[in-house]
């Protein structure tokens, strides 16, 4: 049985785990919701804008929309806790390799989606997964500094 004090952090640990997956949901939604509100503008035969290819409005957020989004806050909530658990170990190596993995899958997603809501996504993206590095970092660096003051007896 648990002692109160690991019950505690259990429970912080998967409450944490569920917002940062929620957030990664969030971000997913809103990223296919923006791709579906506004289409490319397209010309008409005289020259006005249309919004819609089909000539009025279509909001398509299916299914499969929210299975990939579903996957997204997966993965990277995955990949933000191996990273934490690798920074408990060594901080400078867990942020050195999360800076890394996040910036290769930046450059990825910028090669194939161009335009004003894929750069959007990625940066909103980058700039969580940067939060979360700093916070995780700058966490397990006072704890190993406190242990090694400790050690020595300051």
């Amino acid at each position: 049985m648990l002692m109160k004090k690991e019950e505690g952090q259990a429970i912080r640990f998967y409450f944490e785990n569920f917002i940062l997956f929620g957030i990664f949901f969030i971000i997913a939604i809103i990223f296919f919701a923006s791709l579906n509100i506004v289409n490319p503008p397209l010309l008409d035969e005289t020259g006005k804008v249309i919004l819609s290819r089909e000539g009025k409005d279509n909001f398509n957020l299916g299914i499969v929309e929210i299975l990939i989004s579903i996957a997204f806050a997966f993965l990277t909530t995955g990949f933000l806790l191996w990273i934490k658990s690798i920074m408990r170990k060594n901080e400078y190596l867990g942020a050195i390799i999360g800076a890394l993995i996040t910036f290769v899958f930046g450059y990825a997603f910028s090669l194939r989606y161009r335009g004003y809501y894929s750069t959007g996504f990625i940066i909103v993206v980058g700039a969580v997964v940067f939060v979360y590095l700093c916070m995780n970092f700058f966490r397990y660096k006072n704890i190993r500094s406190n242990k090694a003051m400790k050690e020595i007896g300051c």
